[in-house]
């Protein structure tokens, strides 16, 4: 799922409509339908605000997969997942100039580590 999908099924799962979204984030009705079809992309600082606002993580906006429900047995991901799950989140902000390129670099750091890591 992208951005956009991620973005507009957690803006239908609270209610809450574009318009209400705009005014809480101090933007454009126009900016929110623009960021819910996929012709424009939140900055990194919109994604923050609008994973707040939505109740879900900035990670599952921008791809990861979403958190599993406390006590739920996947709530345990193997590193190779983990790692996965990354290198997708890598992609995603390296194509829409997300990330800076020292926190890139933290988390293809971190990928790494997790592929490299012995299995339990």
């Amino acid at each position: 799922m992208e951005i956009y999908e991620r973005l507009q099924s957690a803006r239908k799962r609270t209610g809450l409509s574009m318009s209400e979204i705009a005014r809480r984030l101090g933007v454009s009705p126009q900016s929110v339908q623009q960021w819910e079809t996929g012709t424009t992309t939140p900055r990194p600082e919109r994604i923050r605000d609008l994973a707040a606002l939505l109740g879900v993580t900035e990670a599952y906006l921008l791809g990861a997969p979403p958190e599993p429900e406390a006590g739920s047995e996947s709530s345990h991901h193997s590193p190779e997942e983990l790692a996965a799950t990354l290198a997708e989140l890598i992609t995603v902000s390296t194509r829409d100039g997300l990330l800076g390129s020292s926190d890139l670099q933290l988390l293809e750091q971190l990928t790494r580590r997790l592929r490299d890591r012995p299995a339990k």
